[in-house]
């Protein structure tokens, strides 16, 4: 699981400086936006808890603004 998650930016074309870590603050970012629940979210990310979440990322459901 780790080399493909290393390895996705340039199977997927990716320039640098994008990793596996900005992919997946743009994924959890754009999930909250869409209001996809922090559980899932959460469990997406391989976490069991939505601590992380509710603390870095739940104001973007609160104040988005289509």
């Amino acid at each position: 699981m780790l080399a493909r998650l290393k390895t996705a930016p340039k199977r997927a074309k990716v320039p640098p400086p994008v990793n596996t870590v900005v992919m997946r603050r743009t994924y959890a970012s754009e999930a909250v936006m869409v209001w996809i629940p922090l559980k899932l979210v959460a469990k997406r990310l391989g976490r069991g808890e939505t601590r992380m979440l509710e603390r870095h990322y739940s104001h973007l459901s609160e104040h988005y603004d289509t």
